[in-house]
């Protein structure tokens, strides 16, 4: 037992120093955590602009972008703000900057966003982004509208379809007439093979 004392001794120092070691560990890596935190919260400046075409545009829209691929709306914003001041008008930054106002639950300013944007670049796709933060801001008879937009342009875009006929169901099918009008008038089209389906769903309801 007097030959073991000295082992045990020794092994319960060196428990107390890995233990000391682990809480070292789980300290530095809070402290970067917050430091990080920092770094994104400091680029949140009402006066920080970088200019058209600079490296430093260049290098936070691809941080905002990698952030939207990381679904990190707040970091998104902290980067993309700064462009966008020097660059009101770019179609990417705007993209962005809408995304992560509507991730955020900022429909207000996500519909104004997708309302420049598609000011800029009429797509189906911006559209139907629009039809979304206009939906959930409460504007259903301005969403029907941005999905029925969408549609004209892309006659195969399910998705739009889909939204449509929510707003409609979520109104309990008030001014259901007017979503049948505008599905027949798809559907007569010989090409528009999706419309004419969900016209059947929306019979039957």
């Amino acid at each position: 037992m007097k030959i073991l004392a000295p082992i045990i001794l020794i092994s319960r120092r060196l428990m107390k120093k890995r233990k000391l070691l682990v809480i070292l560990i789980i300290v530095l890596l809070a402290l970067i955590f917050l430091w990080r935190q920092k770094a994104t919260r400091d680029q949140v400046d009402e006066g920080l602009v970088y200019p058209q075409g600079s490296l430093q545009a260049e290098k936070s829209l691809q941080q905002a972008l990698d952030a939207k691929s990381q679904d990190k709306p707040d970091q998104a914003i902290a980067f993309i703000e700064p462009v966008y001041r020097g660059d009101p008008d770019n179609i990417l930054c705007l993209e962005v900057y809408a995304w992560a106002k509507y991730r955020q639950r900022n429909y207000d300013q996500s519909a104004e966003l997708y309302q420049k944007l598609v000011e800029k670049s009429r797509t189906a796709t911006y559209l139907s982004y629009l039809g979304n933060a206009l939906r959930d801001t409460g504007k259903n008879g301005e969403a029907i509208k941005a999905y029925e937009q969408a549609i004209e342009l892309n006659i195969n875009f399910n998705t739009a379809y889909q939204n449509l006929i929510n707003v409609y169901k979520a109104q309990n099918w008030q001014g259901k007439k007017n979503l049948v009008a505008f599905l027949q008038t798809q559907a007569s089209n010989t090409n528009n093979k999706v419309a004419g389906r969900y016209l059947e769903e929306v019979l039957k309801q």
